[in-house]
């Protein structure tokens, strides 16, 4: 089970099968990581998940997780905000909490 083709999802796994001499047996594409995750859950096959999604799972899904080392794997996320413009207090929790949740 993939993403839909047209995400980066589904080119980066698909990037990292060929990397390793195969291509992907895909029967299910999905529109977000979540679903692949409860439908691997649900023994509808074997999907690449995110670390965040991961880390994010109740974990009640009888799922065997294998964490792989590619530097495709990983991605960059920056927030962004116009110079000398008011930052609300959302704006900073909200920045706070991504930085607690991306940085590893």
């Amino acid at each position: 089970m993939l993403l839909r083709p047209e995400t980066i999802a589904y080119e980066r796994a698909v990037k990292l099968c060929s990397q390793n001499g195969f291509a992907p047996n895909i029967r299910l594409q999905l529109d977000q990581l979540a679903t692949a995750y409860r439908s691997c859950g649900a023994g509808l096959g074997v999907t690449l998940l995110s670390d965040t999604v991961v880390r994010m799972s109740d974990h009640d899904e009888p799922v065997v997780f294998y964490k792989l080392d590619s530097d495709d794997v990983s991605r960059d996320i920056a927030v962004m905000w116009k110079k000398k413009r008011y930052v609300s207090k959302a704006m900073e929790e909200f920045t706070k909490l991504a930085v607690e949740m991306f940085s590893g």
